[in-house]
């Protein structure tokens, strides 16, 4: 389908993240509009792409394509805190997959841990990072390596989060705070009272913190069987993105092509020609040492296998480089909070999970 733009050097993102965008031009008066889109199509036609795609769902486009559209609109409505209310109109449907995984997590720490995961589906250049301590957990949005993070998009991004989250994605609690890394604004005592935290700028990253003990609050929503469902899918989706490898996905791969053997910081750093320090700095760079990537491919790999081949349960234990079947169990409790034949029970030949998975094999 022409609609589905390859990857520029700036990324793509997903139609769907503009929902809120479009929903907020729908609301300026009727010139503002039609210029707005008059625009918005030149701008578009300056990249390469054509037709009305932003019709099409789940189609990508140039991240640049979206920058434009959000600073035209910022220009043409007159609204200096229009990243702010384009954000906080986010509805639950609107960003398909994301929103569905998203809410029907257990709690609000997996909640937050699913955007984290799959945030590549709405913007292939982005990242969400989860730190947590005693007191706060902490979200920072952060881009890859060489892509610009413009303000305005950092204030819609953000304000979309948390307005999805709070009041559509089961997000039970405001944010203690909020930090952006750009100077405060003139208008900057607004932004308080729209996103209903306290908010602070020239700070040392954009995201928000919130009480560590919320992690644990019940989502009204929580599925458990349509979240792991879900995850499965969206792993998928993810494989199938028109992005640029960075240095965490050539970690990653390589460590998926020698799982059965439990790559080591040494072997891994000698195979991508830099030193081990190196390699340990770019994994904490993206939040991750080598264990915790390591279990993190061993927990997706676990999760295709059982679901998309006809391996034994001792098979994808050994396949996934695991010493013993009973250490996989064991693993796979901890990843799940259910063993591998109870999972693949869940999932394999259910109604949901062929028509999750239907598109994905047709593809292949």
């Amino acid at each position: 389908m022409a609609a589905q733009v390859t990857s520029t050097n700036q990324g793509t993102i997903s139609v769907d993240y503009a929902n809120p965008l479009l929903r907020y031009v729908q609301t300026l008066p009727a010139p503002v509009r039609e210029r707005c889109q008059e625009a918005f199509q030149r701008a578009t036609e300056a990249l390469g792409v054509t037709g009305d795609i932003m019709a099409v769902p789940h189609a990508r486009i140039p991240r640049a394509a979206g920058l434009a559209y959000l600073r035209i609109v910022l220009e043409l409505s007159g609204d200096p805190l229009a990243p702010i209310h384009v954000g906080l109109g986010a509805q639950r449907d609107d960003w398909g997959i994301l929103s569905y995984l998203s809410s029907t997590a257990e709690t609000l720490g997996q909640s937050v841990r699913a955007l984290a995961k799959y945030v590549a589906l709405l913007d292939d250049t982005a990242a969400l990072d989860v730190a947590v301590d005693e007191a706060f957990v902490t979200v920072s949005l952060r881009r890859q390596q060489g892509v610009d993070l413009p303000s305005e998009a950092v204030e819609m991004a953000l304000s979309s989060l948390l307005s999805a989250g709070s009041e559509n994605l089961g997000f039970p609690t405001a944010p203690t705070r909020v930090h952006f890394r750009h100077a405060a604004p003139a208008h900057a005592e607004h932004h308080a009272r729209l996103l209903r935290a306290p908010t602070h700028f020239a700070q040392a990253f954009d995201g928000w913190v919130f009480p560590a003990e919320a992690q644990g609050i019940p989502q009204r929503s929580a599925n458990p069987t349509l979240h792991r469902l879900l995850s499965t899918y969206a792993d998928e989706l993810l494989q199938r993105l028109p992005r640029r490898r960075s240095a965490l996905q050539e970690v990653r791969d390589l460590m998926l092509q020698r799982l059965d053997e439990t790559p080591s910081a040494e072997s891994l750093a000698a195979s991508l020609a830099i030193g081990e320090r190196t390699l340990r700095r770019r994994l904490q760079s993206n939040g991750y040492t080598v264990t915790t990537l390591l279990e993190d491919v061993r927990r997706n790999e676990a999760t295709r296998l059982l679901t998309h081949s006809h391996m034994s349960i001792s098979e994808v234990a050994f396949a996934l480089g695991f010493s013993q079947p009973s250490a996989f169990h064991r693993a796979f409790r901890r990843w799940f909070g259910m063993p591998p034949r109870a999972y693949r029970r869940t999932t394999v030949g259910s109604p949901l999970q062929a028509f999750l998975t239907g598109p994905a094999s047709e593809a292949g």
